[in-house]
């Protein structure tokens, strides 16, 4: 199997701010189950089983949990902006620190890709548009949204964290990323990541 990358865009994460969280019951000496809530892909809960694999020699049971309840006591991990509601991020454990800390390189998050080249190179020159034209709106488009005091200024003093140019170590970090679920035996074949720089 073949995917066309953009070799050029794509976001990564470097520090703590991230998508997704996790929250877990105080005074745990394990943790056999975390109820995922919010904005989950695949990604969030393939990467939650590997790392507690990896880092905590667990097998944690994973169960979607489409809303919380009040009340809810159980371990939790919440994707999406959910996490700066109320500053609920403040008591969490950023999934994107211990992803990082797994692979000993950055996380990349989010990537654009395509089952067909032209189809990436076209979408690398909208991208490189859209970056010309955004690159002084993201003070403008963190104030659209209605997160309190403390969230906004983390994120601003979290943005030097993150990257949305792919560079080679960038690419690197993702190809060690995708060989994770396959040493797992989540995955049957490797993907062949093909960069697109056009």
């Amino acid at each position: 199997r073949e995917l066309f990358i953009s070799g050029k865009h794509a976001l990564s994460f470097f520090r703590s701010l991230g998508n997704a969280y996790y929250y877990f019951q105080p005074d745990l000496q394990e943790i056999d189950t975390i109820h995922l809530s919010g904005d989950i892909s695949s990604l969030e809960v393939i990467l939650t089983s590997i790392l507690f694999r990896e880092k905590y020699a667990s097998d944690v049971k994973l169960e979607l949990l489409p809303a919380i309840p009040d009340g809810f006591s159980g371990n939790l991990m919440v994707a999406g902006d959910n996490n700066f509601v109320e500053n609920k991020f403040m008591k969490g454990l950023s999934f994107t620190e211990e992803i990082t800390e797994v692979l000993g390189m950055p996380f990349v998050n989010y990537v654009f890709c395509a089952k067909d080249e032209k189809v990436m190179k076209d979408l690398n020159r909208v991208l490189e548009a859209l970056n010309k034209n955004n690159q002084n709106k993201l003070n403008e488009i963190l104030n659209s949204y209605n997160f309190i005091y403390e969230a906004k200024d983390f994120i601003e003093d979290e943005l030097g964290g993150i990257s949305f140019q792919f560079t080679s170590e960038l690419q690197t970090a993702l190809q060690e990323l995708f060989r994770l679920p396959y040493y797992h035996g989540i995955l049957d074949d490797m993907f062949d990541l093909k960069f697109i720089m056009d």
